[in-house]
């Protein structure tokens, strides 16, 4: 009995002691599992730390990737404005020019944009790239440029003469300067605009007159730049000496020769004078060889097919003598078919009668002789001595300033395309 009693007794003296181990290995699990949390937690809260640092560098990589492209092309528009020979550096790929910038590579590149490499066709538009690397991002930029001219500065002339400009009984009103490379004198007149030159004489001037520090720049090559795309109406095919009673359009040549689809068109005259009287011309007409005594008669009405091209190329003298009557249709010729409407109208009709005048630059290599009533839109050039008596009125002829027409530009200058940016992000 007491051995069964102490048997009892030492088994509930006992028992606590397997609970106090119970709840030690449960207190040890509990820490355990709390360390390993923590730890967890602090091993991903380093990742992320580390992730946010590298996601921070990347972006800062980036935005300095962009703007070093931005560079480049800002570089490559620089390079292709001011070295003449640009388009002999450029390989089969098109490359113009690498260089480094910090922690940054530049890459640009200059192609033509039918994809061709940009060595031949100096007014071909060019599509110009720059990549830059830094780090692991890489940003490129891309943009188109075209080319776009400024006018010489004869078209910024409502009349220029390369020697002596002579204004003898004639009333002048023009929007913009008239001006010789030798002398200007008026007698007897009144002149309307600026002038300039570099000796200035007579009544009466109106407005500024200006001293020119040096000449002006003449055309040059003019006649051959555009008998080169023109279609040649024979000589023999006018008959005598009058150009008159027809419209010489793109769409209508009444010569028996196919249209121009720029309108210009070249009549060697082989040293006879040609009289131009009562047409309506919408193209450029140019002519070669002409003898002394070519005009303008009566009344006309010029104008240039191809915005800014010129109205009016003689490659001589020419004689100015309109007296600004209407052309008339008169039964002979619809000045206003429905494929050359003016401002708009088109008949079927050939009874009509329309004010005359000059739309587009009108030049002459040799002396200009103006005796006539005219209103010009557009500038009067002389390659040597002018002279001019009657009315004159001359305004700006915007599209020959805004689109300078080829043997009337300065220089040219690649331009940015607008609309034409493009980004595009690899990352390497």
């Amino acid at each position: 009995m007491n051995s069964l009693l102490s048997s009892r007794d030492r088994s509930s003296r006992r028992a606590p002691r397997r609970s106090v181990r119970c709840a030690h290995g449960t207190v040890y699990l509990i820490v355990l599992s709390t360390v390993t949390l923590v730890a967890a937690i602090s091993v991903t809260g380093l990742t992320l730390a580390q992730a946010q640092r590298r996601t921070a560098s990347m972006v800062g990589d980036t935005e300095h990737a962009r703007s070093l492209a931005l560079s480049g092309i800002e570089a490559g528009v620089q390079i292709v404005n001011s070295l003449p020979t640009w388009r002999s550096r450029t390989g089969p790929s098109g490359s113009l020019v690498s260089f480094s910038l910090g922690p940054g590579r530049v890459s640009v590149s200059a192609v033509d944009s039918t994809g061709t490499n940009p060595m031949t066709g100096a007014a071909d538009q060019v599509d110009l790239a720059a990549t830059a690397d830094v780090g692991q991002a890489r940003q490129t930029m891309a943009v188109r440029l075209r080319p776009e001219y400024t006018p010489m500065g004869v078209l910024l002339r409502g009349i220029h003469a390369g020697a002596a400009l002579s204004i003898d009984d004639a009333d002048i009103v023009s929007t913009m300067p008239i001006a010789s490379n030798m002398s200007i004198n008026a007698r007897d007149s009144s002149v309307l605009a600026d002038a300039e030159s570099l000796l200035i004489t007579g009544s009466t001037f109106h407005a500024d007159r200006r001293i020119l520090a040096s000449w002006v720049p003449m055309p040059v090559g003019v006649v051959n730049t555009y008998a080169a795309i023109a279609t040649e109406i024979p000589r023999a095919a006018i008959g005598g000496n009058d150009f008159k009673d027809l419209l010489l359009t793109p769409t209508s040549n009444p010569f028996g020769v196919a249209p121009n689809s720029r309108g210009v068109y070249v009549i060697n005259c082989a040293g006879t004078s040609l009289i131009i009287r009562n047409v309506r011309i919408v193209g450029t007409l140019v002519l070669q060889n002409p003898g002394p005594n070519t005009r303008l008669l009566e009344g006309i009405m010029l104008e240039p097919a191809i915005p800014g091209f010129p109205a009016l190329i003689v490659d001589g003298p020419l004689q100015i003598s309109l007296d600004g009557r209407a052309i008339e249709e008169d039964g002979k010729v619809n000045f206003n078919p429905q494929h050359t409407p003016i401002k708009g109208l088109s008949n079927l009709t050939n009874t009509d009668t329309y004010t005359s005048g000059i739309t587009g630059v009108v030049y002459a290599s040799g002396a200009i002789t103006f005796n006539a009533n005219l209103a010009l839109q557009g500038s009067l050039i002389a390659g040597t001595t002018m002279s001019v008596r009657g009315t004159l009125t001359i305004g700006r002829y915007l599209d020959t300033l805004t689109f300078p027409p080829p043997g009337f530009r300065d220089r040219m200058v690649m331009a940015v395309v607008p609309g034409s940016w493009l980004r595009m992000v690899d990352v390497k």
